[in-house]
């Protein structure tokens, strides 16, 4: 059976969902099952709590031969983050998680990683492949790298395997209705509707790559299921966006007009990052099929609903 650990955030949401459309089974493991709204995981064949780096039984992963690691307890570009903090809080508390899973009959371990984070500000001509040298420039990134590494280096024996996917930023509606909205597409949305100013960080040039977490979920289950034995893959639109692209295009969503509120001091320390997911589609025939704009208008759909209810 497959396991989606960290099924209560944004991934781990959709991924549900689309286990659900496509008719297979599986469990759903989060740090607060109680918290949940009821019916989110109607689709699940068990619910279960569990936390990375707590009281972590072993129990919780009896029947499973897959699981989707994909809970992390820091976000990228968050300012104040440090890599103190990323030890504390995801190093340590995933090493912890690999050691008891070793315990378990788990054979395949999917760990999503980060594409935008792990390279750092590659000098690129073009898309940035998974044998580009890892230099991250963030804590979010040195966290995710580190547990690379361990997954690679300790996760091999009994027959187990692993694969690593890098994402670039998935978008979708779940992300949208998150605590605490995080992402650049759903917070521009968020501002446009509610008449705020949007918030541009540095002067709105900078590049970033984004697909929908649709086809996310749709590579997650093609890896899951095809043995390609252990594989490092990034999951990518394999175009970029500039900030001031995606204001553009929130902005025709949600037709409101944006106000821009510009702020020179906070521009983005990685440039420029648009990922090449051709090994994604080499091995499990995988390419995103959602256009962006689309998703748009899906977040748009999903506040106006939810500010509706709060009405």
């Amino acid at each position: 059976m497959f396991c989606v650990l960290g099924a209560s955030g944004f991934i781990g949401r959709s991924m549900a969902d689309y286990l659900v459309g496509q008719g297979v089974a599986y469990r759903a493991l989060m740090r607060d099952p109680l918290a949940v709204t009821r019916g989110a995981f109607a689709g699940a064949h068990s619910i279960g709590a569990f936390e990375i780096g707590g009281d972590m039984d072993p129990g919780a992963f009896d029947g499973i031969d897959t699981v989707l690691v994909a809970g992390w307890a820091t976000k990228p570009n968050v300012r104040g983050n440090s890599i103190a903090n990323e030890v504390q809080k995801n190093i340590l508390p995933h090493s912890q998680f690999l050691t008891m899973l070793f315990g378990t009959g788990v054979k395949h371990l999917i760990f999503l990683s980060s594409g935008g984070a792990v390279y750092g500000n590659a000098d690129q001509n073009g898309p940035v492949s998974e044998d580009h040298k890892c230099e991250p420039v963030t804590p979010y990134g040195y966290g995710k790298l580190c547990i690379e590494k361990a997954v690679q280096g300790f996760w091999r024996g009994d027959g187990r395997r692993y694969t690593i996917i890098r994402p670039s930023n998935p978008v979708g509606r779940h992300q949208m209705l998150s605590v605490g909205v995080h992402g650049l597409f759903p917070s521009v949305t968020r501002a446009l509707v509610r008449g705020e100013p949007v918030q541009v960080f540095g002067d709105g040039s900078t590049v970033r790559d984004y697909f929908a977490v649709e086809d996310l979920a749709a590579l997650v289950l093609a890896v899951a299921l095809q043995d390609k034995g252990n594989q490092v893959i990034n999951a990518s639109s394999g175009r970029g966006l500039s900030i001031n692209q995606v204001i553009g295009l929130c902005a025709e969503a949600t037709g409101e007009i944006p106000q821009l509120d510009f702020d020179p001091a906070r521009q983005p320390v990685i440039g420029f990052n648009v990922l090449d997911n051709s090994r994604a589609h080499a091995l499990f025939g995988w390419a995103p099929k959602r256009a962006i704009s689309d998703v748009a208008h899906d977040l748009n759909a999903a506040l106006r609903a939810e500010l509706a209810q709060d009405c």
